[in-house]
């Protein structure tokens, strides 16, 4: 079962989320002391649910949003982790795999952004590896046993 960032932004009071123009390649920003998420209003759907939830995240973990080059990315990593495993279930990425190999497509599928399905790929454990593998070319693809 996966996470609605939207529902988590509701019941994360005083947290809001505002809408921006964010200059190129900027699709959210948080500010942490403020309590407020913007989010580049001319994103699409997947992308503005990968980025609340990311954005989030970072709210959830306690990230300074003033933080240097080496630990940023440490804190971009754990942030897009916590919001992969937020918003991608094991049982809807094996099925999306059952009938695409392509990223785009299986991205589409999970609702998600491609940042994020990398994110997911990554943190996956060996145990979730092992599963995925042994599924994904199940006969049960369609859901019919």
């Amino acid at each position: 079962m996966t996470v609605n960032p939207w529902r988590v932004l509701r019941g994360a009071w005083p947290m809001t989320q505002g809408w921006a123009d964010l200059p190129a390649g900027e699709r959210g920003r948080l500010y942490p002391k403020l309590s407020v998420i913007l989010l580049d209003r001319r994103l699409g759907q997947a992308a503005l649910r990968s980025t609340l939830a990311h954005d989030l995240a970072h709210w959830i973990l306690d990230h300074d949003t003033c933080y240097d080059r080496r630990s940023g990315h440490r804190l971009e990593r754990e942030a897009e982790a916590f919001a992969a495993r937020w918003l991608v279930d094991i049982e809807q990425y094996v099925r999306a795999l059952r009938w695409s190999s392509n990223d785009h497509e299986v991205a589409d599928e999970l609702w998600i952004d491609l940042p994020l399905l990398a994110a997911w790929r990554e943190c996956m454990d060996e145990e979730e590896r092992a599963y995925v593998d042994q599924h994904r070319n199940s006969e049960h693809e369609w859901g019919v046993a």
